[in-house]
């Protein structure tokens, strides 16, 4: 079992305080924190300031994470659903899931092309999208 398929089984019922070295296809890796449920304030100030620390330091036995965190932005109300359906999907924890850079244009155009927003309408015609398939 890779870290990957570990983290997957297990993610649920690790918390901060398990903080413990965890061997896996004969590899030690020392996971700090994967389950932020029941952290308390000074809890995520102490690691979101740990992540800058590290963030600045370059060694080869650190790994590096940007941007992991389940809080995300609330959708402005009269956003048109399907993008914010599209961004959702972009934020998957499983990278297969999300879509592809092209999925997404095709989408971002679909919803361009057909979207009235108030005073704003887009009408955009396909044969200005064809010549960027070409």
């Amino acid at each position: 079992m890779g870290l990957k398929e570990f983290m997957i089984e297990n993610f649920d019922c690790l918390k901060y305080r398990n903080f413990q070295p965890i061997i896996i296809e004969g590899k030690t890796y020392a996971l700090k924190c994967l389950n932020n449920k029941d952290f308390d304030y000074k809890t995520i100030k102490r690691i979101r300031n740990e992540i800058k620390t590290m963030h600045n330091l370059d060694h080869p036995n650190i790994i590096k994470l940007y941007g992991i965190s389940k809080d995300r932005e609330n959708v402005i109300p009269g956003t048109p659903s399907s993008y914010s359906d599209l961004y959702r999907r972009c934020w998957s924890s499983y990278p297969d899931q999300r879509p592809s850079l092209d999925q997404i244009l095709s989408e971002l155009v679909e919803i361009m092309t057909f979207t009235t927003v108030d005073i704003i309408t887009n009408r955009i015609s396909s044969d200005y999208y064809d010549y960027e398939k070409k």
